[in-house]
């Protein structure tokens, strides 16, 4: 960014000097701020109008941060009475304050305060974006949450052999990350392969992208059907029931919502 160079000496100070200051501090917020356009950096929730037959709709919205032209803008809690259905818009408002008295003894304000509020009226001389179009930050970030699912191994199997993890990174862009460990602590084989019981239901009989395999032979999946589990064996098209000891695999997928 720019910067005032400062030396000793009686160095001059201008208005000029000021303006330019603050103009390098204005380009660098915008150089940030260009990657994602017109954006809501934080807060700004828009609830639900509340809406009284016979009496106009209140829109109301909560403080927070947004971009708009390059600019950030503060916005402070706020409400208005408009029509029902209204196409509501972020729009830049301006007041002046602060007056000082010049030395040519003119009077004029020196402060100028610059926020967005919603309304649904604009001009073409306003600087707005339209509030049903502007993205948050939220639309580019992934904000997960980690939740530990609950699992149990079928019958016939001792509990102390298997160790089985299940976790789910719940997302805000369309899909969960599903990580399973799973690990034979002893050697063990029955009739039938077993099958771990889980309480998250959204990834049954989708399809996963698996974008992480323990096993680089990639001869093993997990088959999740009907809120259970059962580590699945490519190459023979059925379930794994023999288990040698220290029989590991993990894997991660992603399941689109």
């Amino acid at each position: 960014m720019n910067k005032l160079l400062f030396k000793e000496g009686g160095q001059p100070f201008y208005l000029d000097d000021l303006d330019f200051m603050q103009s390098a501090f204005a380009d660098t917020v915008k150089g940030i701020v260009s990657t994602y356009g017109n954006v809501i950096l934080s807060g700004c929730n828009v609830p639900p109008p509340i809406a009284i037959a016979g009496h106009p709709t209140t829109y109301s919205w909560e403080e927070g941060y947004i971009a708009i032209n390059g600019e950030v803008y503060r916005v402070e809690e706020g409400s208005f009475q408009g029509g029902l259905n209204a196409n509501l818009y972020w729009k830049v408002v301006s007041t002046e304050g602060q007056k000082e008295i010049y030395e040519n003894t003119s009077e004029n304000n020196v402060y100028q305060y610059r926020k967005v509020e919603l309304t649904d009226t604009v001009t073409s001389s306003d600087i707005y974006v339209s509030a049903s179009s502007v993205k948050s930050m939220n639309d580019y970030l992934m904000i997960y949450e980690e939740k530990e699912i609950r699992t149990k191994v079928s019958g016939g199997i001792p509990e102390d052999s298997l160790s089985v993890s299940f976790k789910v990174f719940k997302s805000n862009q369309g899909f969960d990350i599903v990580k399973i460990n799973f690990r034979a602590l002893k050697a063990f084989s029955g009739a039938s392969s077993p099958w771990v019981y889980y309480d998250y239901y959204e990834a049954d009989r989708k399809p996963q992208i698996v974008v992480r395999n323990d096993n680089f032979a990639a001869i093993h999946t997990f088959q999740l059907v009907n809120g259970a589990a059962y580590i699945y064996d490519i190459s023979k098209q059925e379930a794994i029931r023999d288990f040698p000891e220290g029989f590991s695999y993990q894997v991660q997928f992603l399941v689109k919502k």
